[in-house]
């Protein structure tokens, strides 16, 4: 941007929106400056990232609208009781994971380290279960295929003792409910 001439009651501002943040950030305005500068870094955040959020990042630029200001005229800005603010002061974005919450302004920067710990601990719930289901499949696999053999030929009645990796697998999931319950507590 430049001004054809140096005039100190001229200046410019941007602002821009980004994914799911219900209004315009804006730069700081530069006055007085026949060639301004905006040097601006804003620092966003997700607790998770959903493929809604990952493909917007794929497919979506960045649109910037510039303003042009004249003395006498507010500088556009954003209140920062507007947006949800990490701990660090980092925009968070992709807010629509905190499903158990009906309003994003209800949770605090005080919640959001929680949450995220809440977060982590189910991400490996969720993996530790995925391993018994793989397991259990396996197991599945395995006992067709035994009962297959038994049926065909009658000498084939000894097994590798499925129904030890039955209980061990139902031990495992049964341990991942008994601490999802205590850690809910």
């Amino acid at each position: 941007v430049k001004w054809l001439k140096e005039d100190g009651s001229r200046g410019i501002q941007m602002g821009y929106k980004i994914y799911d943040l219900p209004n315009t950030l804006y730069t700081k305005p530069v006055w007085k400056s026949v060639n301004p500068r905006i040097e601006e870094t804003v620092h966003f955040a997700a607790l998770g990232a959903s493929r809604e959020f990952l493909d917007y990042l794929l497919t979506n630029a960045l649109i910037v609208d510039l303003w042009g200001l004249q003395e006498g005229c507010a500088p556009l800005g954003v209140s920062q009781l507007d947006v949800l603010l990490t701990g660090e002061g980092h925009i968070m974005v992709d807010t629509k994971t905190f499903s158990s919450v009906k309003d994003v302004s209800q949770i605090t920067s005080n919640q959001v380290p929680e949450l995220y710990q809440k977060l982590l601990k189910l991400e490996q719930e969720t993996e530790l279960l995925r391993d018994v289901n793989r397991a259990l499949r396996g197991e599945n696999v395995f006992l067709k295929a035994s009962l297959e053999n038994a049926g065909s030929a009658p000498q084939a009645q000894k097994l590798d003792n499925p129904e030890g990796a039955t209980r061990t697998a139902a031990r495992e999931a049964k341990q991942v409910c008994a601490q999802q319950a205590s850690s809910d507590a």
